[in-house]
């Protein structure tokens, strides 16, 4: 996030950086559809964002999913017997810049003139 709060980037890790059970992108990619924050504490709005995030860029994040696995395949083709998931020397595996201004920006609507309502939506970028 910026300064003002606006998410700027979506990063990956190998498994030591978040101390995690590693799944393989397809797995957590099925999970996706499933997460969501659903507690008020520490703060509800924050929960409400950060569900939020993850449906706005949900192609972004499966793709620096994906690419998380072929950086871990990389390394681990590279480093033979040594363990590429606690190996300190690998941390971020990816990351890319978001902007939910150039998404909002990307959408192509299309208004019903007699009634207003939204007949399609189109998002026109990938990601």
């Amino acid at each position: 996030m910026d300064s003002w709060g606006y998410p700027i980037g979506l990063l990956a890790c190998n498994r030591w950086v978040a101390g995690a059970i590693w799944y393989p992108a397809p797995a957590l990619i099925e999970m996706l559809d499933w997460f969501s924050v659903d507690h008020a504490y520490p703060s509800w709005p924050g929960k409400l964002w950060l569900s939020a995030m993850f449906k706005l860029f949900r192609t972004r994040i499966e793709a620096l999913l994906n690419h998380r696995d072929q950086v871990i395949a990389a390394w681990q083709v590279k480093h033979p017997g040594q363990d590429v998931f606690d190996d300190r020397t690998l941390e971020i595996t990816g990351f890319l810049h978001v902007s939910v201004d150039y998404w909002v920006y990307s959408l192509d609507v299309q208004v019903d003139s007699t009634n207003g309502y939204i007949i399609k939506i189109q998002y026109s970028l990938i990601g």
